[in-house]
């Protein structure tokens, strides 16, 4: 499983490790991870790692969600493997107080070093002024020569607390700064957030020679989180969604029947059959929308009705009858008559809400005038 992430670069799920066609070997059946997942470890394109997970503590098997959710944990994991790296790296490239000088055979591979890391990256002086800067620093700052100057100055933007008084403070301490989701504004006018780290680097005698400022732009991250947390708020809604129909449901069955009995026991020209008729009718567009909220719960496929749009609305207008009463509503009807019928799994739904708007839009009364017809496509 690791090796298929390995070639592939991608998330993989496997819900039911027995039957995934892909992994049918002798080991499989040895395996107790009935459910399993993994995730490579990517930064700027650059395979570091897998993390794999098994066994899920509901003893259920894992899904979509808990897929995207392990790709969000990946990314943090790569930026932070790769930072660490990068700063061990750098700072044994940086020369140390009582080193000479960097010779001009290894400046370009410091160079090349430096412009390949894939985060903002400034070497300062314990001054707190800009030393060097690769690349992505160079895009960011968009200075052409900006040694000498300090962190003020290059990236304006950042709060005075991170530019001026953390890097005061871990060139007096030697201590590492650290600040996630910093959002500031940057100078093409956007909204970002980023991960800052400013760290010292010491000579062999324990004295801060250098200062490392890395940079993360993480507000692309930032927004697939902010996606995965809508998603499970989403997800919750379902699940609650589901829950409120099973419990309405039950009585609404009830209800049902009981008035299919009532109306076998009125007679045809009882005036009470009409008022009994119109509370079938409207526990039955109840028991439609509770339908949709399972439907919508359950994310399945749609239950196409028959829907006569005549029909439909003569029942939906003698539903509102009380309420256009009360507000004055004069109701206009025009209805072609030879409208086929439709299948539809809403549509009835969609004709109340509309009626409905149109009652709340008109609280001191007015005119509701319904026109439908067929028109050439």
């Amino acid at each position: 499983i690791t090796g298929f992430v390995i070639q592939t670069r991608e998330p993989l799920l496997v819900t039911n490790l027995e039957l995934d066609r892909r992994f049918q070997t002798r080991n499989t059946r040895r395996y107790r991870s009935r459910s399993c997942m993994s995730a490579p470890l990517l930064k700027d394109g650059l395979l570091i790692g897998t993390i794999n997970v098994t066994n899920k503590l509901s003893s259920g098997d894992f899904d979509s969600k808990d897929l995207e959710f392990l790709s969000v944990i990946a990314g943090e994991i790569s930026g932070s493997v790769a930072n660490a790296k990068i700063l061990s790296d750098l700072s044994r490239s940086l020369p140390q107080a009582d080193q000479k000088p960097r010779s001009s055979a290894l400046e370009p591979l410091y160079r090349q070093l430096l412009d390949n890391i894939p985060l903002c990256v400034l070497i300062l002086d314990k001054e707190g002024k800009v030393e060097e800067c690769n690349r992505v620093a160079r895009k960011l700052i968009k200075q052409r020569n900006p040694k000498g100057k300090t962190l003020s100055e290059v990236m304006p933007y950042l709060d005075t607390e991170i530019a001026e008084t953390a890097l005061l403070n871990v060139i007096r301490t030697g201590d590492t700064f650290q600040a996630k989701d910093v959002k500031c504004k940057a100078e093409d006018g956007k909204q970002r957030e980023m991960d800052i780290q400013i760290c010292p680097c010491h000579d062999r005698d324990g004295e801060v020679k250098w200062i490392m400022v890395m940079i993360d732009d993480v507000t692309e991250q930032k927004t697939v989180e902010k996606k995965l947390t809508r998603s499970e708020k989403l997800a919750s809604i379902g699940r609650l969604a589901a829950n409120l129909a099973h419990e309405l449901n039950n009585p609404l069955d009830g209800a049902l029947r009981y008035m299919r009995l009532l109306l076998d026991q009125i007679d045809a020209d009882d005036p009470r059959r009409t008022y009994t008729e119109h509370i079938q009718d409207g526990l039955i567009r109840m028991s439609n929308i509770i339908g949709g909220l399972l439907n919508f719960s359950r994310q399945s496929t749609p239950i196409f009705n028959a829907v006569d749009t005549p029909e439909s609305i003569k029942q939906i207008l003698s539903s509102f009858g009380d309420q256009l009463a009360a507000h004055d509503i004069e109701v206009i009807v025009d209805l072609d008559e030879d409208i086929p019928v439709i299948l539809n799994a809403d549509v009835e739904q969609i004709y109340t809400n509309i009626i409905k708007n149109a009652i709340q839009a008109m609280p001191g009364g007015g005119t509701l005038s319904i026109t439908a017809r067929m028109v050439a496509s």
